[in-house]
């Protein structure tokens, strides 16, 4: 199998949904619809993905990324990969929402919690542990654009 053929295979929406699943049931099952979009950027950048696969419930947004200058350079390059993902980001709602997986409207919620804990294979699962502790932290953040501030996106 070639190059081309990986790379097709792991971005497609149906697996960038079932990521997408694990953010919302580390959100408490439930996200405002603009930060799924910060999913994918996060999650499948390997810097960022580290952090938050060694975060836990008392991490925040601050303590991962934004309080020192080397925690800060994991968030280099979100604002590209935000607009690159943004299609694929569609695509995976477009996916979950098709086979029930969660519910899209003004917020996304997921119709049946997942544990990151319950996969067995190493890579995906902390791929998934990332993806779930993302949305622990995301939940915590009262306001989109105070997200999306510190993070230094800006959705256009």
């Amino acid at each position: 199998m070639g190059i081309e053929n990986l790379a097709e295979l792991s971005f497609n929406p149906f697996h960038m949904a079932r990521i997408m699943t694990y953010f919302l049931s580390g959100a408490g099952g439930r996200t405002t619809f603009p930060r799924v979009y910060l999913v994918l950027p996060m999650v499948l950048y390997e810097p960022s993905r580290t952090v938050l696969a060694g975060a836990n419930k008392r991490s925040s947004l601050y303590s991962l990324f934004l309080d020192d200058q080397r925690k800060r350079e994991n968030l280099a390059g979100l604002q590209r990969r935000y607009l690159l993902y943004k299609t694929l980001t569609n695509e995976s709602l477009v996916v979950g929402a098709t086979r029930n997986a969660f519910h899209v409207d003004t917020t996304v919620a997921v119709n049946s919690q997942v544990r990151f804990q319950d996969c067995t294979d190493r890579d995906l699962r902390e791929l998934y542990k990332a993806a779930h502790y993302f949305g622990v932290v995301l939940q915590k953040e009262s306001h989109d654009a105070a997200v999306f501030m510190k993070m230094g996106v800006y959705p256009l």
